[in-house]
């Protein structure tokens, strides 16, 4: 079993929630929204991947980044250990 929050919804959890969080056996995942949230991400040590998004331009949310593209993401996945799922906008 897993568990995915989004970046926003992580911050707003108390001190207990987030120890909690820490301590159970869940795979779990937050997203990501640029190349500073994925080192704190990563900081943090108990996350076991990040989506990075969005990648590409999409209508479902509103970011201060509307898309990073795959330079970022390219860069990301030179960077940091913690596996990264692409998000945001991707299609065929």
């Amino acid at each position: 079993y897993g568990l995915h929050l989004g970046k926003e919804d992580f911050e707003d959890l108390g001190k207990k929630e987030r120890e909690k969080l820490k301590s159970n056996d869940l795979i779990k995942g937050i997203s990501s929204h640029g190349l500073e949230d994925l080192l704190r991400v990563e900081k943090m040590g108990f996350w076991d991947y990040s989506g990075l998004g969005p990648m590409f331009e999409t209508k479902t949310k509103e970011t201060k980044n509307p898309r990073l593209g795959t330079e970022i993401l390219n860069q990301a996945l030179r960077e940091f250990r913690i596996p990264i799922v692409p998000i945001g906008g991707i299609n065929m």
